[in-house]
């Protein structure tokens, strides 16, 4: 015990730290020199990254350089979705430099749409050169679909100044909906989707991809037969975003 205690004090303690406290002073100074500053012991990430930018923008794809003209393509749940009618134009369409956009209200008729300021405000933001309308799926087993004869006009008096089409259901019997849509579409370009034999899943009512792939193949033409042009032209203005709200259930 003597013996300790003679080492941890008097001349030896003074000895020990002379060489001792400066090597374990120049250590830390290493130490501090290494990691900066400012910096954080490596067991507490910063919550951070500074170099990540969550919200970049993507850089643009498309072979065409100038402002593209935008087609709008709205309506029900055959918009969207992995048999989505949009997405098959969007893939056709690039060669042709024209921007898709799309707008998808999953289970809505033709009267809520009618009634509803989403179309009106979709003209507004993207001011499309042509709009494409797919209704009357949901409104296929209507008991009385003359009644809605007013809305199918106001939806057509909203687009009508831009080339526009009504895309019709791919249900193959329904109460008079495709009728009606039918008389009451002018000037716009009625397409009766029924008549290309569209591939269907299990519910009758969306298309297989396949399907929805040759549907789109028979719109174009159509559109183009009733002399629609989609080359390329530059745009004044319109929306930089190809999706304005996504969908409604």
């Amino acid at each position: 015990m003597g013996g300790n205690a003679r080492g941890n004090s008097g001349p030896f303690a003074r000895v020990r730290w002379l060489v001792v406290g400066p090597m374990l002073a120049w250590a830390q100074a290493a130490v501090g020199a290494e990691r900066g500053p400012s910096s954080v012991p490596p067991s507490v990430p910063p919550s951070v990254p500074p170099t990540t930018d969550f919200h970049a923008p993507k850089k643009a794809t498309s072979p065409v350089s100038q402002p593209r003209a935008t087609l709008l393509i709205v309506g029900d749940s055959l918009v969207g979705g992995p048999f989505a009618l949009a997405r098959m134009l969007r893939e056709k369409l690039a060669v042709e430099g024209v921007r898709v956009a799309q707008d998808t209200w999953v289970g809505v008729g033709v009267q809520r749409f009618a009634r509803d300021r989403r179309l009106r405000d979709l003209m507004v933001i993207y001011k499309p050169r042509w709009v494409v309308v797919v209704l009357g799926t949901n409104d296929y087993a209507l008991p009385s679909p003359d009644r809605a004869v007013p809305a199918i006009e106001r939806i057509v008096k909203t687009v009508s100044a831009q080339s526009c089409a009504w895309v019709g259901p791919l249900v193959p019997n329904d109460t008079g909906i495709v009728h009606a849509i039918a008389a009451h579409t002018s000037p716009c370009v009625m397409i009766d989707s029924r008549r290309f034999g569209v591939a269907t899943t299990r519910d009758g009512v969306h298309p297989t991809i396949g399907g929805s792939r040759f549907w789109a193949e028979n719109v174009l033409t159509t559109l183009r037969e009733a002399g629609w042009n989609f080359n390329p032209a530059p745009e004044s203005s319109g929306a930089s975003h190809e999706d304005a709200g996504g969908s409604r259930l």
